[in-house]
């Protein structure tokens, strides 16, 4: 194994133009999520579009005629899901999490088959246990009288172990993506693969549950790496809280985010019932969409926002580039997850939930056909939420089976069938199907998409072409992904395009490029305006002529120059760190002690004359007085803020091999109280 570290990933700077046109194509979590976010960082101009009738994409909730709120995708809330509370508190705070802590589930120990005959219920604990004890030297015939105080050793031993491999591998990063690995080999497999050469298979039961039935896919077939080493899903912060509380919502996920889209319907035009059928990001890019009655329409825009599953739709976008094509050929076919809302007879026994695990393992029967699709999940939302039976003869209920392969026409008719057996299997009788929703689920890269570095090619692209792709496909398959996902890139988004260094897209942000930013800071500072149509005018001439208005170069002839050789589009030219500290000291000694010269140009130059910034007087401690008085006093206070926030460049890389300095110059010291908001080159954009 390599023993370099992991890379930490890091979201590129992305412009984003608070009044540009913004389209977003899905309502799912993501695009709502995304779209509230613009919303609430005054973005004015954005629109989504979603191509069923309601928002929430896969977190769906179906209400029943006794109100009762049943989730048919996203459920659980863990103990990492803060950023998802977070939202919950600002936007739904009446939709309280209900405890699972003491769930009593059916089904989770027997083997297929016995499930007619089985009515004591069992804690998850006891699945997680009896799994540890299969994997255990304990034999088979004392599996079913083993004490937990056996097997809970194995399966802390094997959590601690899996722990110290995941730090290993991929280094220590809070949950989200995680860096990308030095030594792919050593994650080159599968789930099941990884756990058995490493011996951890006491946590299977662990993940059998909280991965393969929530559709995330089988352990012996998944990557390892989507799986079991944190790119996502198990990240050894959700694992230390794995038999801590499990909650779900008392009015169901896509409350939240019907709320979200309420708060923020006056800043986002929400279009349900819009499909996409045609994009094109050229010169004029537009967007083509059919609405619910066949009306055509067409939405021209300047930021396009992909919030949908990117390995089947990617060819929505008519002029991908090859490097795109290449990025996104690496998906899998991705898998099939289907929920079903159906009522059937009373059960002798009500459980919170029903399962089968053993139903989705490649090796067992599964009528003759290998893509699998049998019931091995049944939930009943009454039970959870603690709510009496008003009917006492009928109970509604959610089903859940799994295909190993892609959503294919027929797969309704296919799903139903097998539906019905696995209820019969069940003991329901008298069923009535209410809903089906077949979804495609877990878009993921395969292992050859991952060795070539799919998710992270992707984190790196955001913001080319005018686009960002955001979703599930480019991270996993949860809400707290999605989210996790979206405030990284919000994160990194420049409100002002002209605040990115040439160059300065890529996924590691250099020096030159936060030197860039800064000097775009120093021309603001010494060249103040009263309108945004004189900054603009300002910038123009920065960037197209490479001056500074004449009277500021005049004025700042060291401070000037500075600016331009700071914001050269040749990163290679712009000077370092270094380089700014010691011009900085040198105009900070001529501001206290400046050598003023006779003005030759006062009442004969034009207020709007400009100079090139290679014909100012470079000497630091010439400064030539202004014609107004009180702008020279501006101007001073301005140059004085402008060595301060030049120090603070050096700052952001260079801290510690410049602290002798910084002490001896006070002019630094104040840098430091604003190096937080130039960190990494970004700043607002006010004039």
């Amino acid at each position: 194994m390599g023993n370099s570290s992991p890379k930490p990933v890091k979201a590129p700077r992305i412009a984003m133009d608070k009044n540009k046109a913004v389209v977003i194509i899905g309502g799912g979590p993501a695009g709502v999520h995304m779209a509230s976010q613009l919303a609430k960082r005054g973005y004015t101009n954005v629109t989504l579009l979603e191509a069923s009738a309601e928002l929430g994409g896969k977190s769906r909730t179906t209400i029943d005629k006794d109100g009762l709120p049943h989730d048919m995708g996203t459920c659980y809330l863990s103990n990492r899901y803060g950023p998802i509370r977070e939202l919950l508190a600002e936007y739904d705070p009446d939709n309280a999490e209900v405890e699972l802590t003491n769930e009593m589930v059916f089904g989770g120990l027997q083997r297929d088959g016995d499930d007619k005959d089985y009515t004591n219920g069992v804690s998850l604990q006891d699945v997680y246990l009896e799994k540890a004890e299969e994997a255990s030297a304990i034999p088979s015939a004392c599996w079913p009288i083993c004490p937990d105080f056996l097997s809970l050793p194995a399966f802390v031993s094997a959590s601690v172990k899996y722990i110290g491999l995941h730090k290993k591998l991929l280094g220590s990063y809070d949950y989200g993506m995680p860096p990308r690995p030095s030594d792919f080999a050593a994650v080159d497999m599968t789930a099941m693969e990884f756990l058995t050469k490493h011996k951890l298979l006491a946590m299977v039961g662990l993940l059998r549950y909280s991965l393969q039935l929530q559709g995330y896919g089988v352990l012996e077939t998944v990557p390892a790496l989507y799986m079991l080493l944190g790119l996502w899903w198990v990240h050894p912060n959700l694992l230390l809280g794995a038999l801590g509380d499990e909650t779900m919502l008392s009015k169901g996920y896509q409350s939240l985010w019907r709320s979200m889209a309420q708060v923020h319907s006056a800043q986002v035009k929400f279009m349900t019932g819009a499909r996409v059928t045609r994009i094109i990001r050229g010169d004029t890019p537009w967007v083509s969409f059919v609405n619910a009655d066949g009306t055509a329409g067409f939405l021209a825009f300047d930021k396009l926002i992909m919030a949908v599953d990117m390995s089947r739709m990617a060819g929505l976008v008519d002029d991908l580039t090859p490097a795109e094509k290449d990025m996104f050929s690496g998906y899998s076919d991705g898998l099939v997850y289907c929920s079903t809302l159906y009522e059937s007879d009373n059960r002798p026994v009500e459980f919170t939930s029903s399962l089968w695990m053993d139903r989705m393992l490649p090796d067992v029967e599964r009528d003759g056909n290998a893509d699998g699709g049998r019931v091995h999940l049944i939930r009943n939302f009454r039970v959870i939420n603690g709510i009496d039976n008003v009917d006492k003869l009928r109970e509604t209920r959610v089903a859940f089976q799994y295909l190993e392969r892609g959503l294919k026409d027929g797969d309704d008719a296919i799903l139903l069938k097998r539906l019905e057996q696995g209820l019969a299997d069940a003991g329901d009788t008298n069923v009535v199907v209410l809903e089906q929703n077949p979804w495609p689920y877990m878009p993921r890269f395969t292992n050859t998409g991952l060795r070539q570095g799919g998710p992270w090619r992707v984190l790196a692209s955001q913001g080319a072409n005018n686009t960002l792709w955001i979703g599930s496909s480019v991270c996993f398959e949860s809400v707290l992904d999605v989210v996790s996902y979206n405030n990284r890139l919000l994160a990194s988004f420049v409100d002002c395009p002209e605040q990115l260094a040439p160059g300065g897209m890529g996924n590691d942000v250099a020096e030159s490029t936060d030197v860039y930013s800064l000097g775009l800071v120093l021309v603001e500072l010494i060249c103040p305006v009263q309108t945004q149509m004189e900054r603009a005018a300002v910038l123009e001439g920065l960037r197209v002529r490479r001056e500074v208005p004449y009277n500021s170069a005049a004025s700042f002839p060291a401070l000037a120059s500075l600016a331009v050789r700071m914001t050269d589009p040749d990163p290679s030219k712009r000077p370092t760190a270094a380089d700014i500290l010691q011009a900085a000291r040198k105009v900070y000694r001529g501001a206290r002690h400046p050598r003023v010269t006779p003005s030759h140009a006062s009442g004969s130059e034009s207020e709007g004359r400009r100079t090139p910034a290679s014909k100012v007087n470079e000497s630091p401690g010439q400064v030539r007085p202004h014609r107004h008085a009180r702008h020279l006093r501006i101007g001073r206070s301005a140059q004085n803020g402008a060595l301060t926030m030049a120090a603070s460049g050096q700052t952001m890389r260079r801290r510690s091999q410049h602290r002798q300095s910084m002490r001896r110059c006070a002019f630094i010291n104040g840098a430091l109280s604003s190096q937080k908001s130039f960190s990494g080159g970004r700043r607002s954009c006010g004039s």
